[in-house]
């Protein structure tokens, strides 16, 4: 009986939260399917599907002080010998004058916490090397995703990502290392999302404590973005790419990381 009014009460938030999933992802009817989010939403638990697919959460304030993350907090749970599991997600982000580029990619610990890494950082190197060292990554290691924020100078690179060999991710090929734009919504979300992990409350994150990133979050300047806000390169006081980068990853393991792709024969990244 208990489980039976369990199920009648899933069945009733689902049929209420249904009007939103169009509003918080464009891709529905189309790109995204309405039973795949009905199979999220009961895998997932009400909970974790409102974070997950609708975006709503107990995201920090949009004020100076809330956007940016705690630096003592984020020295704690730096872990150099932090180690993902075997799928990855992939995130990139050019600097504005073109000149540096960063990829990142995020996965999930034995112990279930979220990680994230800088996979490769060339300050001032140019970006000459950025498409190969893409496509070699998703070569090597099985990437569920390559996420990317389409209004920064990422989206320059998306054409000759495509070029290369990297296909456009599609829903009914889930898993296979597809590329992706973030939608406003989901950028400003995913920038959130990596805040409230580092907190002392939800403690789901670690990183490698590596210097190009730990200065970017101390530098990090935020923007308003679709009612909650986003980093933003022009307001910030040091190159921000890698922080750019983990976020799109993180996001992207969220989000894809449990779907099926293909065996590497790599150990991580």
């Amino acid at each position: 009986m208990a489980a039976e009014k369990a199920g009648t009460g899933a069945v009733k938030n689902l049929a209420r939260l249904r009007p939103q999933w169009a509003a918080s992802n464009p891709g529905v009817g189309f790109r995204l399917k309405e039973r795949r989010i009905a199979r999220e939403f009961r895998a997932m638990g009400l909970k974790t599907f409102l974070v997950e697919r609708l975006n709503i959460g107990d995201w920090p304030e949009l004020d100076e002080d809330a956007a940016r993350i705690d630096r003592e907090r984020w020295a704690a749970i730096g872990d150099p010998g932090s180690r993902p599991g075997e799928v990855i997600a992939l995130g990139f982000e050019v600097s504005l004058d073109g000149r540096t580029a960063a990829i990142a990619s995020a996965g999930k610990r034995d112990d279930d916490r979220f990680h994230i890494k800088v996979i490769d950082h060339r300050p001032g190197g140019g970006t000459a090397w950025l498409v190969d060292r893409i496509i070699d990554i998703v070569t090597r290691y099985r990437v569920c995703v390559v996420l990317y924020n389409p209004a920064g100078q990422a989206d320059a690179y998306a054409t000759d990502l495509e070029n290369a060999g990297l296909p456009k991710w599609q829903s009914s090929r889930p898993g296979k290392g597809g590329l992706r734009p973030l939608s406003a919504r989901e950028y400003a979300a995913s920038c959130g999302e990596l805040v409230a992990d580092t907190t002392v409350e939800a403690d789901r994150l670690r990183h490698c404590a590596q210097q190009p990133l730990d200065d970017a979050v101390k530098e990090a300047g935020t923007r308003p973005l679709a009612d909650k806000w986003a980093w933003d390169q022009q307001k910030s006081t040091a190159d921000i790419t890698p922080l750019i980068g983990v976020t799109c990853a993180l996001h992207g393991f969220r989000v894809h990381g449990a779907e099926e792709g293909v065996v590497p024969w790599a150990e991580y990244v």
